[in-house]
């Protein structure tokens, strides 16, 4: 998607498959493997990880 400047960003985004509440949404500039996983990091740490999966 492109920002109203023109810059192009990639949306992120997870959704737990039982709860359907979603988990992590962000925009990230490169898509990377370490933007990504950098994307869904503070949730952990908010909130716990899961007791089981």
């Amino acid at each position: 998607m492109h920002l109203a400047g023109g810059r192009e960003v990639k949306m992120v985004s997870g959704i737990d498959n039982h709860s359907r509440y979603v988990v992590v949404a962000a925009l990230v500039v490169v898509p990377t493997g370490r933007a990504v996983t950098e994307a869904f990091l503070p949730r952990p740490r908010a909130t716990g990880c899961p007791v089981r999966c």
